[in-house]
Parts: C-alpha cells; structure tokens; sequence
C-alpha cells in the first residue's frame, strides 16, 4: 500500500483500544506544535481489514506481555515503517492528545 492510501483508511474512535496483528507507522508530514513529524499508527489484522487506530509526534512503546516477547519492525520503499510480534497483540490505547500508547500484550490479555 502507498502513504496516501494507508492515511485514506477509516479512522478508529479516539476512545477505543483495539488490538491488532500487525502496526504500520506512517508519516503524515505533517508538523506538531513541539516540531515533530505526526505520525499515523495503523493497524492491521490478518482477515486483510485495517485502520487508522491514532495519530501523535510521540509513540511510547509498553511491554506488559509475559515471558519473552520479541518486537520485529522494517519499513517499505515507501519510508512506512512496519511493526509486529511474536505470541503477543499490539494494542493501542487511547488517542486524547498528541502521544500514542502502545502496549505491547500477551493475546486475550485484557
């Protein structure tokens, strides 16, 4: 998928967590009020369906999964930038403001 059509996808209410197979992390090239780049954090699960879970200039990762869970990440030809785990979900929590929380959680974890 290309930047414009990943920042095209539907939007997540900003108060819902969801939890996801897979992250993208996308530029939106926009510029905050701290002078950071907003990035849009989208999320994918393997039945193909996505959106756009939140929006910040600031990703804080949380590791609350137990035993080892190992954090992958690559990034495309089109500078999006690809997260993913082993034996854990990625959930994203509320988007209130400009910063984003990640937990990174075991699956069926609440």
């Amino acid at each position: 998928m290309t930047r414009k059509e990943f920042l095209a996808l539907p939007k997540r209410l900003p108060d819902v967590k969801s939890e996801y197979d897979d992250i993208y992390i996308v530029p939106t090239y926009r510029v905050h009020e701290s002078g950071y780049r907003i990035m849009a954090v989208v999320g994918a699960n393997k039945d193909g369906s996505k959106e756009i879970a939140a929006t910040g200039d600031v990703i804080w990762w949380q590791f609350l999964a137990h035993g080892r869970p190992i954090l992958h990440s690559d990034m495309d030809t089109n500078n999006i930038q690809h997260f993913w785990c082993c034996g854990c979900k990625l959930r994203v929590g509320y988007n209130y403001c400009s910063t984003v929380d990640i937990d990174v959680v075991n699956e069926g974890e609440e």
